[in-house]
């Protein structure tokens, strides 16, 4: 019970709603290849997925949690729709590259940032467009195959060299760059473990976000692995994130 008796009146014109931070530094990590978790609940994973919520939230359909294109093609319904600001936010019309310039502006926001080169601009790109698969298991299947400027060509490359130098990331074929998903899913699920792991004792409710987090990148591998095999079969090559050049070089150049 509020013991503020003049403020009870107030309280369900607040139901629902949380304080916002600023949005300097709103890019910012302690590691290039960390994981940011956004919003009250850490549900979403890097700032195109905040962007494309607000900019398509009333106009893509409901989905559940889980389900294919979630994020992407749909939505889940509000876990509170009270007070949902409807008008600001959910349809703001923006283009996919408008969403895409967007994100590029928050990304500068952040205290020594340096404008990217092109070769390390195409390097961002690549890299987003696998994270895109890693943290929503978006079934990797969606994304266009043939295209050879495309995350996932279809064309196969040989793997020459020896198993312990490093690959091109953008050397990888279909195959292989699936496998490298799969193997930064079960990271990220080892990293989200320990993280909860370590706060449990002093901050169990944030604990507990870390362990919704670890479920939910053990839910996107299981799938991942289930579409591996329908394509390529049993057998699961190792691909490492430190097996493979250019998957984080972007980032750590600015």
């Amino acid at each position: 019970m509020n013991p503020d008796s003049h403020w009870i009146e107030l309280a369900p014109k607040f139901d629902a709603k949380f304080q916002v931070p600023t949005l300097r530094n709103v890019d910012m990590r302690p590691t290039p290849d960390f994981v940011k978790a956004y919003m009250h609940n850490g549900y979403f994973k890097n700032l195109k997925e905040v962007v494309h919520f607000y900019n398509t939230r009333d106009v893509l359909p409901k989905c559940k949690a889980g389900d294919p294109g979630e994020k992407v093609t749909c939505w889940p319904p509000p876990e509170d729709p009270t007070n949902l600001n409807k008008k600001q936010l959910g349809n703001l019309k923006l283009t996919e590259q408008e969403e895409n310039d967007l994100v590029a502006f928050l990304k500068t926001l952040t205290d020594g940032y340096k404008v990217p080169g092109p070769r390390a601009a195409k390097q961002v790109a690549n890299q987003e467009a696998l994270q895109k698969a890693i943290l929503r298991g978006w079934l990797v299947e969606e994304i266009p195959v043939g295209n050879e400027d495309s995350l996932l060509s279809a064309k196969q490359h040989p793997r020459e060299q020896e198993t312990s130098s490093l690959r091109d990331f953008n050397s990888l074929s279909q195959k292989e760059t699936l496998a490298l998903v799969i193997s930064l899913e079960e990271e990220d699920e080892r990293i989200y473990s320990d993280y909860g792991e370590s706060l449990r004792g002093n901050f169990p409710g944030t604990a507990r976000v870390f362990e919704e987090m670890r479920q939910e990148e053990i839910g996107h591998r299981r799938r991942l692995i289930e579409l591996y095999k329908r394509k390529f079969g049993e057998h699961i090559p190792l691909v490492r994130r430190q097996d493979v050049r250019g998957l984080c070089s972007a980032s750590r150049s600015g």
